[in-house]
């Protein structure tokens, strides 16, 4: 089992203040699921070889921010997104390229300018690119296309393409515990960019040519990855939202993924007879 990174102290080789403050809430150490998790994804050690904060201009380029979910910067409706820092700042945003990054280094790279508090605040990954196809195979994306269909029912039905509704005020889609064990038994391994993303807020968009987009937006925060707040109920992790322009470490950091698929009008349809009679015959019941 790799060793855990100890909680920085007062200077580090990247240049981080003390975070002994942050990282040890109630009297314990929240960050502790965190740092585990960077270490099995090779720690520092990984981080510096995939190039971390200081090869960013070839990893992809800075851009604008644009709002996310009518203007959303928080992947939550709990009211307490600005008393515990859940939320992330509108101040600019890094496009990936479509580059074929691994699940453990994707994780490594993101949790570790998180942890250093340097490189972006904002992620986006091309639509329908290799990160973000990697991300719709997890159970978010899936639970999130689920509530379009459902929401759309009838409309899916009756083949009527006008009463089709987008979902572009976004909804919560909560990532519990069935929702993991989906992943962990599709991937064998909680290091996954499924995994990783977790909880997240969606919005689907209905295109042309009966086609609909779906974007997920993730924040990744000390209180998301606190792995045993849930047995701590009457303690809520206090998160930290980066102060633009200097080294924050653990600062919150987002993420955006985004995918288009065609409709499926055939989502509720029932299999046809010869189908039934052979699913029946095949269990014995005919």
């Amino acid at each position: 089992m790799p060793k855990t990174s100890r909680p920085l102290s007062t200077r580090t080789s990247v240049g981080q203040s003390n975070t002994l403050g942050i990282e040890f809430q109630n009297n314990r150490y929240v960050s502790r699921t965190i740092r585990q998790i960077f270490d099995y994804t090779g720690g520092w050690g990984t981080y510096y070889g995939v190039g971390g904060f200081g090869t960013a201009n070839q990893l992809g380029r800075s851009g604008l921010y644009r709002p996310h979910a009518r203007g959303r910067s928080m992947d939550t409706e709990t009211a307490d997104v600005a008393t515990y820092g859940l939320s992330v700042n509108p101040v600019g945003q890094f496009k990936f390229n479509n580059l074929p990054i691994n699940d453990r280094d994707f994780i490594n790279y993101l949790l570790g300018n998180m942890i250093s508090g340097q490189g972006p605040e904002n992620y986006v990954f091309p639509e329908n690119g290799s990160v973000s196809e990697r991300a719709a195979q997890g159970a978010t994306f899936q639970k999130a296309i689920d509530m379009w269909y459902s929401t759309n029912k009838n409309a899916i039905l009756s083949h009527n393409h006008q009463d089709l509704r987008s979902l572009k005020e976004g909804f919560k889609v909560d990532y519990t515990p069935k929702e993991q064990g989906i992943d962990l038994l599709q991937d064998g391994t909680p290091l996954t960019i499924p995994n990783f993303i977790g909880s997240a807020w969606a919005t689907i968009d209905i295109l042309p040519n009966d086609m609909i987009r779906i974007t997920i937006f993730n924040v990744t925060s000390l209180t998301s990855g606190d792995g045993i707040k849930h047995f701590h109920t009457k303690e809520i992790t206090r998160s930290v939202t980066r102060r633009p322009g200097q080294i924050t470490p653990f600062g919150s950091i987002s993420t955006t993924f985004s995918v288009t698929r065609k409709i499926n009008y055939n989502q509720f349809q029932l299999p046809n007879k010869a189908a039934q009679d052979a699913i029946i015959q095949n269990m014995g019941l005919k």
